[in-house]
């Protein structure tokens, strides 16, 4: 039960310069900024409401750190597009930082 209580309390999503670890309640996968086509977030799978981060292969990871339950406030759904606005953004940063010309 500890184990499990610690894991819920460090669910998320983290950026470095060049990865993005997805730690969901199960599992963590890191991930190569270079591989994200883009971040978003919808219904996938299970989930109502969650952050996604689609794969340039096509595969689409689900960010439960990101996420809001059917019955949610609209403020706590913009608060989930805030964050999805903010890694785009960092991608955007990511991309430019690795383009030829630097």
């Amino acid at each position: 039960m500890i184990v499990l209580s610690a894991r819920i309390l460090t669910v998320g999503v983290y950026v470095t310069s060049d990865r993005v670890r997805i730690r969901n309640l199960f599992i963590t996968r890191w991930v190569r900024m270079s591989d994200v086509e883009k971040f978003s977030y919808g219904p996938l799978r299970i989930f109502p409401a969650v952050g996604i981060a689609t794969l340039r292969d096509g595969r689409k990871l689900a960010m439960t750190g990101i996420a809001v339950g059917r019955g949610a406030r609209k403020r706590a759904r913009a608060n989930a597009v805030s964050l999805i606005t903010e890694l785009n953004q960092l991608l955007e940063e990511h991309r430019a930082d690795a383009s030829p010309g630097k």
